[in-house]
């Protein structure tokens, strides 16, 4: 079926913080402001949400949020959305009474998953091609082109995923949209791949529940293409099946949080083009709220870090964060103080010594907390730069080279061989802010 090309835009993870008698989180004034460059971009009439609209799901932020999406329609715009774990608050979800409250008016703002099929009926949950249960939805957006909107609850917390029927649900609707001669692309708020090799073992309850077999069967059933959230991470993954058939990851970093990116699309005829846009730059107190996102994330990671050194305390405060609970914590306590303490102290001279290797000059006086907290920022940002002529890099390579000698045999499979592991996450060749992709 021919149809005329069509742009919209991805934002994700908008996480609005807006609570009545306390002071404006950025995330306002985040939303606003790219709001408004979605109004004034031309061509361009379709906005995606991918989940995790709020902050913590309170009645407040819902108040707060819909009158900016209706500000949109209200432009001749089409907003579609799916909710996530944050717009509920993070507990296992629960059956909302059937007393018939006001939603907006309980007290102490609780919100049920429940409710928001009802407060976003506008925004993608109504008047639809099918639907699944309460907020899963196949759309048509232009004559051509369908969207397929998922959400992945699952049971709230443990377990954020598609059950079975649900997943027979979505592979039924890739294949009728083929039989219509559509074009079908996939939103869920999971990454369904891993937006870094190391993602998986730090935050594995952080991934699409059974996602190596959804993906696959996703991909099997005929879609190519599922724009995600969730990690904060910018990043662009695929992978081919065992049956020959390639299928795209486009997980965006948060609107709210550090980097501040979201994304463009364009898809014209068979060929879907993607590409990153920044968020403007809005300042506060003569800083850019960009600049202080980063120090955000900055912090919170060497707390950590100083935190399992120094006072563990603030580690265990921290540490959910990285799906590390307090229980398994406490039972962790002394390797993690013995760690922090070392990376907190060493430098890539210092563990080049150690492990009897040759670091290059240039970098031998280089803290290794510092570095790992580069590397970090590039990760979410999207920007593993480090490449093989980089000294960076070769210091990496020199180091883990050593450490697979020493104990290769006896690292988890994932992480062999370490070298080839490492260098993943320091330097990527393809690029996580642009792709062109055959549909």
């Amino acid at each position: 079926m021919e149809h005329n090309p069509l742009k919209f835009w991805q934002f994700t993870d908008t996480h609005l913080y807006a609570r009545q008698g306390k002071p404006e989180h950025f995330s306002a004034a985040i939303l606003d402001k790219c709001i408004d460059l979605f109004l004034a971009e031309p061509d361009c009439d379709i906005l995606l949400i991918s989940g995790d609209l709020t902050c913590n799901g309170h009645a407040d932020e819902h108040r707060a949020l819909l009158p900016r999406l209706r500000r949109i329609k209200e432009a001749g715009k089409r907003v579609y959305v799916i909710s996530a774990t944050h717009d509920y608050g993070l507990n296992f979800i629960e059956e909302c009474p059937d007393d018939g409250s006001n939603p907006l008016g309980r007290p102490g703002g609780k919100m049920y998953q429940s409710d928001l099929r009802g407060l976003y009926d506008e925004f993608g949950f109504q008047g639809n091609l099918a639907e699944y249960q309460r907020n899963s939805y196949v759309t048509q957006l232009t004559p051509g082109i369908r969207l397929m909107a998922l959400n992945d609850d699952g049971d709230g917390r443990a377990f954020c995923g598609f059950y079975e029927e649900h997943l027979r649900w979505a592979e039924e609707q890739i294949k009728q949209a083929r039989a219509d001669g559509q074009i079908l692309f996939g939103m869920c708020h999971h990454p369904t791949l891993p937006p870094s090799p190391i993602y998986p073992m730090v935050s594995a309850r952080d991934m699409l529940g059974n996602h190596k077999e959804t993906s696959s069967r996703l991909a099997d059933a005929g879609l190519r293409v599922m724009f995600t959230g969730h990690t904060h991470m910018h990043n662009i993954a695929s992978k081919t099946t065992a049956a020959g058939n390639t299928y795209w990851d486009i997980n965006t970093a948060s609107l709210a949080n550090f980097p501040g990116l979201f994304r463009e699309i364009v898809i014209d005829g068979k060929k879907m083009t993607i590409s990153t846009k920044v968020v403007p730059k809005i300042m506060h107190n003569g800083e850019t709220v960009q600049a202080i996102m980063e120090r955000e994330l900055d912090s919170y990671l060497r707390d950590l870090i100083e935190g399992a050194a120094h006072d563990y305390a603030l580690f265990l405060e921290k540490c959910g964060g990285i799906s590390l609970d307090r229980d398994n914590a406490l039972k962790l306590k002394l390797p993690i103080q013995a760690a922090g303490k070392f990376v907190d102290a060493v430098t890539l001279g210092g563990l080049g010594r150690l492990l009897c290797c040759k670091i290059p000059p240039s970098v031998r006086k280089r803290s290794f907390k510092e570095l790992f907290l580069e590397l970090v920022r590039n990760i979410y940002a999207g920007q593993e730069q480090y490449g093989p002529e980089t000294d960076i890099y070769k210091a990496v390579m020199a180091l883990t080279g050593r450490v697979n000698q020493l104990f290769g045999k006896k690292l988890p499979p994932a992480l062999q061989p370490l070298p080839a592991f490492a260098a993943t996450l320091i330097y990527s060749p393809e690029s996580d802010y642009e792709v062109e992709i055959e549909l």
